[in-house]
C-alpha cells in the first residue's frame, strides 16, 4: 500500500463521516424547530405529527 492510497482512503473516510455528521446536525436542528426531521416537504409523516400535536394541545 502506497502513501497515496493511504491518504486517499483517509480523505474519503473523512468526507463520509463529515457528510454523516452534517446530515445528523440538520436533522436535529429541524426537529428542535418542530419541523419534520427528514425533509421540508408535506408528507404523510408530517401530517400525522401535526395531527398529534393538535390532539395533545
Amino acid at each position: 500500500m502506497t502513501i497515496y492510497s493511504f491518504l486517499l482512503n483517509w480523505i474519503i473516510g473523512i468526507l463520509i463521516f463529515g457528510w454523516a455528521i452534517f446530515q445528523l446536525a440538520k436533522l436535529f436542528k429541524n426537529s428542535k424547530k418542530g419541523k419534520c426531521g427528514g425533509c421540508d416537504s408535506s408528507c404523510e409523516a408530517k401530517a400525522l405529527m401535526d395531527a398529534a400535536k393538535k390532539r395533545n394541545s
